[in-house]
């Protein structure tokens, strides 16, 4: 699908994208479960990057960017015994709140700086499947 986006002043945007019809969404769902890896397992990250992760955890923030979300999740078990953190991008708008708890599965895309006091990198998963 290739979707052109227009506003007054500014030029044409055009995005592609591949959409993949499912006869059962929970029954899909379950399935990439089964295929993606731990996000916990994922290191080194650059390892990593494109793979399919799961990640559950408890929504730490939450912003509407555009007509996406994106989510600051503690992920559950933390990262090798310690805390941290995993930014979670949603290609649409989502209701969620503060200390909601989430499972995504999705493709690892790297890391982001994070902020002060966070560490030094968070991964960053772009979301398929947000539950």
């Amino acid at each position: 699908v290739t979707v052109r986006a227009t506003a007054p002043g500014l030029a044409p945007r055009f995005v592609s994208f591949r959409l993949q019809r499912v006869e059962d969404l929970a029954s899909e769902a379950a399935t990439r479960g089964q295929k993606a890896i731990p996000l916990a397992q994922a290191r080194p990250i650059a390892d990593h990057i494109g793979s399919s992760v799961l990640v559950s955890g408890r929504v730490e923030e939450v912003r509407m960017d555009g007509h996406r979300t994106l989510l600051i999740l503690s992920p559950e078990g933390g990262c090798d015994g310690r805390a941290c953190l995993v930014r979670l991008v949603y290609g649409g708008l989502r209701k969620l709140s503060r200390g909601d708890t989430i499972t995504a599965i999705g493709r690892l895309q790297g890391v982001v700086a994070a902020a002060a006091g966070a560490g030094s990198e968070v991964p960053e998963v772009d979301v398929a499947l947000l539950r």
